[in-house]
């Protein structure tokens, strides 16, 4: 039944795919990795959010010029450095104090190059970023979150009507959190414009 099933989908959807590119697919929400439907769909499921060819796709929707960093991924500081010029304030919370020497080291030469101290902080250990509290009063102007943390918890944090928070995982739970607790940000994430882009 299952082969059947399979079969059937690769022939519907085969006029459908990119011939020339990657076919991928994403859900709306998690389906367990358990589930039987995965093992028949004739495609992977995407999970390269945090990519930098993935993360440059939603990165022009920063437009603010104050921005909060959540999380890390290797492209980061290259990211950083690119968009210094139009910063005016950079805090940063890394995901924990591993790499504590060689971020202080890179806040340095950041400072030197561009002139812009960033603020840096890391997670405790064994917390996550949905304890952390970041005080609204720092901001009086919209910031742009740039959001790297894979979990579920958004921090507590109020940011100034016009913030938008760029979920580069793509999270689906991050997004209704935000919903929840009536931020005025705009949410984004690679999965929230395949969304609204597709054919319905």
């Amino acid at each position: 039944m299952e082969k059947k099933l399979r079969t059937e989908l690769e022939e519907e959807l085969h006029s459908l795919l990119d011939q020339m590119g990657d076919n991928f697919l994403f859900y709306e929400e998690e389906l367990p990795r358990e589930c039987w439907v995965r093992g028949i769909l004739p495609l992977q499921e995407f999970d390269d959010y945090l990519q930098p060819k993935w993360v440059r796709k939603i990165l022009p929707f920063a437009r603010n010029h104050h921005f909060v960093i959540l999380g890390s991924v290797p492209c980061l500081q290259q990211l950083l450095c690119e968009m210094a010029p139009r910063m005016k304030s950079l805090l940063w919370i890394a995901p924990d104090l591993t790499y504590q020497e060689q971020l202080e080291n890179f806040a340095e030469d950041f400072y030197q190059e561009y002139g812009l101290a960033m603020t840096l902080h890391f997670l405790p250990v064994g917390g996550t970023f949905g304890q952390m509290r970041i005080p609204d009063h720092r901001y009086s102007e919209p910031v742009n979150v740039l959001d790297f943390s894979d979990g579920r918890h958004v921090p507590v944090f109020n940011p100034p009507a016009g913030s938008v928070w760029l979920d580069m995982a793509s999270v689906y739970e991050k997004e209704r959190r935000i919903k929840a607790r009536r931020l005025q940000v705009r949410y984004i994430s690679l999965k929230k414009m395949w969304r609204e882009t597709s054919p319905s």
